[in-house]
């Protein structure tokens, strides 16, 4: 299982993220997140390639979700979430 990493603009993503959804929501968001972070650690190859050594993972949540943008490190099993930025925030279109 690999190693996963937040870095600090992925951790001010998850922030906002949540922060965003209001008080009666963030417990949802918190878990989708979780679920979505445990599934890089187990499956590190389970996002899309967006360019050459970066992935993205599409997080849903409802009518809305987040995109993180990760590298993962082979030789040291570890994840780097290197962003991640909810999807009404890049202008998602789906």
């Amino acid at each position: 299982m690999a190693t996963v990493v937040l870095a600090g603009a992925a951790c001010r993503g998850i922030e906002q993220f949540v922060a965003a959804a209001g008080p009666e929501r963030q417990a949802p968001r918190i878990a989708a997140l979780r679920s979505a972070l445990a599934l890089l650690a187990s499956h590190p190859l389970a996002g899309s390639v967006v360019e050459r050594g970066l992935r993205q993972l599409v997080i849903s949540h409802g009518s809305s979700g987040a995109l993180a943008l990760y590298r993962f490190a082979v030789a040291d099993d570890e994840v780097r979430v290197l962003a991640l930025a909810g999807q009404r925030d890049l202008d998602y279109r789906p």
